[in-house]
């Protein structure tokens, strides 16, 4: 991760140590609550970006507000670190607004998700894990 991204991450309360991918905060909202809120703010925090979180609607095209594609880009890992999910080629290269990030990680939270199902199987009910 780059010194910028670590250091957006810890400004924004989002992590305390120098390595937020061993951090329990930065993936501590990984399968919680709405992301949306926090993409806003981790596109507010960037550098690149010219206005604040409050002003980031879900169809707010983000090469408006400053970022070039290797801002994108960046942004893309930050929200995958912060998350900790894991977006698509396609998701990465097509986010070109809040919206779109915030659909990516729903969607990698659900896969995720039912991976974990699939994998674990259900403790609390004794539904054995699913072996292949």
């Amino acid at each position: 991760m780059s010194e910028s991204l670590a250091e957006s991450l810890r400004a924004l309360g989002l992590t305390g140590s120098e390595d937020p991918a061993t951090d329990e905060t930065a993936a501590s909202d990984g399968g919680e609550g709405d992301p949306a809120a926090r993409i806003r703010a981790l596109c507010a925090a960037e550098r690149e970006c010219t206005v604040g979180a409050d002003e980031l609607g879900d169809d707010v095209d983000l090469t408006s507000v400053g970022f070039d594609d290797l801002g994108l880009l960046t942004l893309a890992m930050l929200t995958e670190q912060t998350f900790d999910v894991e977006l698509t080629d396609a998701e990465i290269h097509g986010a070109r607004t809040v919206g779109d990030l915030v659909s990516a990680v729903r969607r990698a939270q659900q896969d995720t998700a039912t991976q974990a199902d699939r994998a674990g199987g259900d403790a609390e009910h004794g539904t054995p894990p699913h072996r292949p």
